[in-house]
């Protein structure tokens, strides 16, 4: 099902490596040859991670949920947050946990399990992953607003 045979000794995560000072983006898992990363504690990292994959989603938490196998685009952020999308909605994810949280990586199953402080639970169980990358997004000099709120109401 997974094959680590093509695994990376050094994950850009943790401190400067040779993967890590390259540009761009860097497959980081996935199934059938690309390497794969098996854990890693979601807030210990600058990379944003964009899979797309066919999956279904369970969360157990303050009530349960489940999203039957389909096609997915799983966002985990710097932050911690990992959030799922479904091609049909603008900007809304599915589901989602907020930072920080905890991302054990299940290759042999092809699960993952997310976990809140809190005890929230979001499992994530892989059919197929299709693309599986990581980018450095670097600072973000934030929003800047020209004007002020009194003049936008004007307008």
């Amino acid at each position: 099902m997974f094959n680590l045979a093509n695994s990376s000794p050094t994950d850009p995560r943790h401190g400067d490596t040779p993967a890590k000072q390259q540009c761009g983006k860097r497959p980081i898992s996935s199934r059938e040859g690309v390497p794969i990363r098996v854990i890693w504690a979601i807030g210990n990292v600058s990379l944003m991670r964009l899979v797309v994959a066919v999956c279904s989603v369970d969360y157990a938490g303050k009530l349960a949920a489940h999203l039957p196998m389909a096609p997915r685009l799983l966002l985990v952020k710097a932050d911690g947050s990992v959030s799922v999308h479904a091609d049909d909605r603008a900007y809304k994810p599915l589901n989602w946990m907020n930072a920080p949280n905890r991302l054990n990586e299940d290759p042999e199953a092809g699960i993952w399990t997310v976990t809140s402080p809190k005890g929230e639970v979001l499992i994530i169980t892989f059919h197929n992953i299709v693309s599986d990358t990581a980018h450095d997004m670097g600072t973000d000099p934030g929003l800047q607003k020209d004007g002020v709120e009194a003049h936008l109401q004007k307008l």
